[in-house]
């Protein structure tokens, strides 16, 4: 059984708000999702924020493992069952929301070149790729559960180091062991990136005592650092690798950096003025993620025109004004569900 420790509360080292929540994680997950809208939007020459955005997806991983244990230093169980369930749900209604989409916009003989497997299984689904995200998540989770049931947890740091390993030397350092690396369905995986990432957020939870307050007081400049080295890493892979091929979406520096990042938002002192952020972050990190690749499918057959550089600037807002939309309609449910006051519910 793992050695139990007790851990200072969550709500401890950032400014919170209603419910306990760390706001600058909040702005975090926002600046997060926004990152990775212009990973498949780009704004202008999009390769210049690509090795900057690569770090988003891993940053939301980090959080949620963190917030996987409780304060003994356990991971808890009962908030693993509440993820998973949760996101069984989300992923079924945008995986509908996807498959409904491209049966209507793709002619038949497109599903005859869909892999069932990728699809399935890894959440290549069809025109909603950026949905494996969901999928890596949910087997990760269920890795999680069935390790701590078993009372296996110091597996999880070992499949962990091997996924990072996997990760990197089959995608974007493939070329140094003279292959092509493997197409992102099989890199992005919860394998090679989601359970390593959780493990990673767990760590942070349980070692945050052993972070030292000028540690953290130099964790910017370890950020910056990084970025530096992601970037170089980047320009590195492109003078090595044929324009035409795929290298990776993970370099050494990317796991390194979205933990720096996380590291940064959970000590932060957010400003008044900031708050705005964290109750958007809080709102519509999730809805800007799940929905800006169909908001982005649309204003294409709508604004044909458009210049593709300049669809950053479209696709971020409507995605936004449809995230208000979702947010009121499901508001509006919850309260029609509630019993009348005065009148006892059935």
């Amino acid at each position: 059984m793992a050695k139990s420790l007790t851990l200072q509360p969550i709500g401890l080292g950032g400014t919170r708000y209603g419910g306990g929540e760390i706001a600058a994680l909040q702005v975090l997950k926002l600046l997060c999702a926004v990152m990775v809208v212009q990973l498949h939007v780009p704004l202008l020459d999009g390769e210049v924020m690509q090795p900057l955005c690569r770090a988003a997806v891993p940053v939301f991983y980090i959080i949620s493992g963190f917030f996987l244990l409780d304060n003994s230093g356990l991971i808890d169980n009962g908030k693993l069952r509440h993820a998973l369930c949760k996101m069984l749900k989300i992923t079924a209604v945008a995986t509908a929301v996807y498959v409904a989409y491209t049966a209507w916009a793709m002619p038949w003989r497109y599903w005859s070149s869909i892999n069932m497997f990728d699809f399935l299984v890894l959440g290549a689904v069809p025109s909603g790729g950026h949905l494996w995200y969901l999928y890596a998540y949910i087997e990760a989770l269920a890795v999680l559960l069935v390790l701590t049931r078993l009372k296996a947890e110091r597996l999880i740091w070992a499949i962990a180091c091997a996924g990072i390993c996997y990760n990197l030397c089959f995608g974007q350092y493939a070329f140094v062991f003279g292959m092509k690396s493997l197409a992102a369905n099989y890199t992005r995986t919860f394998f090679g990136i989601a359970l390593p990432c959780l493990a990673i957020g767990m760590a942070l939870r349980r070692r945050e005592s052993l972070i030292s307050p000028r540690a953290i007081a130099l964790m910017p400049v370890a950020a910056i650092g990084l970025a530096a080295l992601s970037y170089a890493e980047f320009y590195l892979q492109k003078a090595y690798v044929p324009a035409d091929e795929h290298f990776g979406n993970t370099s050494l520096a990317t796991l390194p950096l979205a933990a720096a990042l996380f590291i940064i938002a959970r000590n932060a002192i957010l400003p008044r003025w900031l708050g705005c952020a964290a109750r958007m972050g809080k709102a519509h990190s999730t809805n800007i993620y799940l929905w800006h690749i169909i908001v982005r499918k649309i204003e294409m057959r709508l604004l044909p025109a458009l210049p593709y550089k300049y669809a950053f600037l479209v696709v971020l807002p409507l995605t936004l004004l449809m995230s208000y939309a979702i947010n009121g309609v499901t508001r509006l449910g919850k309260k029609c569900r509630r019993p009348t006051a005065g009148r006892p519910s059935q």
